[in-house]
């Protein structure tokens, strides 16, 4: 199961730097990341409600004699990780994989327009125990077709129990890394547990 979608939104302009290759340990807890990566911060980042949303990016300016944009086609991105300095004031507005930058420029900050895409991606929604005991359960969820993101609230994941009663899920805001539901003991002991999820468009898919 999974949500995909076409989606049409207006470019933006920002700037943009890059950071490495190495998508372990991201700050999204995305186990299956997409080829082409991103960090963000800001509005953008929202405590991790913003992992797995797709952007394309192209260069616009590089800005120095020394640099140049390769061209003016756009590069599919997915946001893994955190970037404390960007979408803040002085700072840039993504910093992408060093790979993914250079299929567009050998800058290292560049002026970029972006905009939100469809995530090309294939599959079913990836759900994976984190842990838990009778007062809670912890989820990283990712491969999320569509938008790519889940709504930036609570219970845009819910667990519904065998016997109809259902449990919200928010993004666990010390970490930010993983869904943390909270519904008391009937978690552990009414199970088998149906899983809805709600995208930033409010679609709904059920995995049952």
């Amino acid at each position: 199961v999974n949500m995909n979608m076409n989606m049409i939104t207006a470019w933006e302009t920002g700037t943009a730097k890059h950071y490495g290759n190495d998508p372990n340990g991201n700050a999204c807890g995305n186990k299956e990341p997409m080829n082409d990566y991103l960090a963000t911060g800001g509005d953008q980042w929202d405590y991790g409600y913003g992992c797995g949303a797709c952007y394309e990016i192209r260069c616009k300016n590089p800005g120095h004699n020394d640099c140049w944009c390769y061209h003016n086609n756009p590069v599919t991105v997915q946001l893994i990780n955190k970037c404390s300095e960007c979408r803040n004031p002085g700072g840039p507005d993504f910093d992408l994989k060093t790979a993914t930058r250079d299929k567009i420029t050998n800058c290292d900050v560049v002026e970029i327009e972006w905009q939100r895409t469809t995530c090309p991606i294939n599959g079913n929604i990836k759900v994976e125990w984190k842990g838990g005991n009778h007062h809670w359960v912890g989820l990283y969820v990712y491969n999320v077709g569509g938008r790519g993101k889940l709504i930036d609230r609570n219970n845009a994941i819910q667990l519904i129990s065998k016997s109809g009663e259902w449990f919200g899920c928010e993004r666990d805001l010390a970490s930010e890394n993983y869904w943390l539901c909270n519904g008391g003991s009937a978690l552990w002991d009414d199970y088998p547990y149906d899983i809805k999820f709600i995208d930033d468009q409010w679609k709904e898919v059920i995995g049952y």
